[in-house]
């Protein structure tokens, strides 16, 4: 991939960090008054606390957290539902494109940490 493919903007919204500190935590922008149809977690490795944050701060968002590299995992908040798949450009047992979510909602946030593999989904 070439370095000029992603373009980095400064938002003009205060950013907030959810999870733990370092690794599993991750930083977003506040949307004021913004209310999310679906939650899509890419990638959770053992740590579901980004997750369970967000849907401690929206909590009427369902989120689908998805990882086909783990068996299971400790969940304390019932908006969220594991799915043992990895994300992928195709569908079968193991592996998902996301796209029967993403066509049944609108508004959806995405937080994708699959490492690397991001780009061939994008």
């Amino acid at each position: 991939m070439e370095i000029n493919t992603l373009t980095l903007y400064e938002p003009s919204l205060k950013k907030i960090r959810l999870g733990k500190d370092y690794d599993g935590g991750y930083i977003i922008c506040e949307i004021p008054d913004i209310e999310y149809d679906l939650f899509i977690s890419a990638g959770i490795n053992n740590d579901i606390s980004f997750e369970e944050k967000f849907c401690e701060k929206y909590n009427t968002t369902s989120c689908y957290a998805f990882d086909g590299t783990i068996n299971d995992i400790k969940i304390n908040n019932k908006n969220i539902k594991f799915i043992k798949k990895n994300i992928g450009t195709t569908n079968d047992d193991n592996v998902t494109n996301l796209y029967s979510l993403i066509n049944k909602n609108q508004t959806i946030f995405l937080k994708m940490d699959i490492e690397g593999a991001e780009f061939d989904w994008i």
